[in-house]
């Protein structure tokens, strides 16, 4: 279990897009592994559970499978948005399968271009549609840093006064002053220190 985790972590570490094809491979025959031992699983952990704590490998267990659930989720939704949306990213994000949509949304310059669309959609797309697509970057922009550490999101929420180096006005803004509502949050390079993205607000 500790020598797969190393060899997943290691492998996360590269953008190359053959190496995150053998993470899904590496996950997909573990996804079934998981499963298949689930029903005994249940069954030690249930009859220990009164006895003594869960297992280092028990937690292990259940966070993974949560992830496939996650995982899961965000390509069900993200598949279920306006038509129109799945059509002008089709050259960036892939929902043939699951596999193929994780593949692409793992690409950093997709990752970006799936922020700048959001951006160009605040005013035009419907809110739930705008939820999900926020959802879908929050999810790889995470994943992304958690083993790259090279970008974070800006901090920027209401009450913050308006600043042009940070924030970017929405539509229906004032010239200046404090900020009303963020609509679309920023991030910036760690390592140089760049802003890459302005947050989007309303002032």
């Amino acid at each position: 279990m500790q020598e797969l985790k190393k060899e997943f972590i290691k492998l996360l570490k590269s953008n190359d897009k053959e190496i995150i094809k053998e993470i899904i491979r590496i996950v997909s025959e573990n996804k079934e592994f998981y499963e298949k031992r689930m029903p005994t699983k249940r069954k030690i952990i249930a009859k220990r559970k009164k006895q003594k704590p869960e297992t280092h490998e028990s937690l292990i267990l259940s966070d993974e499978l949560g992830k496939y659930k996650e995982i899961d989720k965000i390509y069900s939704d993200f598949c279920s948005l306006d038509r129109q949306i799945l059509l002008s990213l089709s050259n960036t994000i892939d929902i043939t399968d699951v596999n193929t949509f994780i593949v692409s949304s793992s690409q950093l310059e997709n990752i970006k271009t799936l922020w700048e669309y959001i951006k160009q959609q605040l005013d035009n797309a419907d809110l739930h549609d705008i939820s999900i697509l926020k959802n879908t970057f929050d999810y790889f922009f995470s994943t992304y840093n958690r083993y790259k550490k090279v970008y974070s999101m800006l901090e920027v929420k209401p009450g913050d006064e308006y600043d042009y180096d940070i924030h970017s006005k929405g539509s229906n803004s004032n010239s200046s002053g404090i900020i009303s509502e963020v609509l679309l949050q920023g991030y910036k390079n760690d390592i140089t220190g760049k802003i890459e993205a302005k947050s989007v607000v309303r002032v």
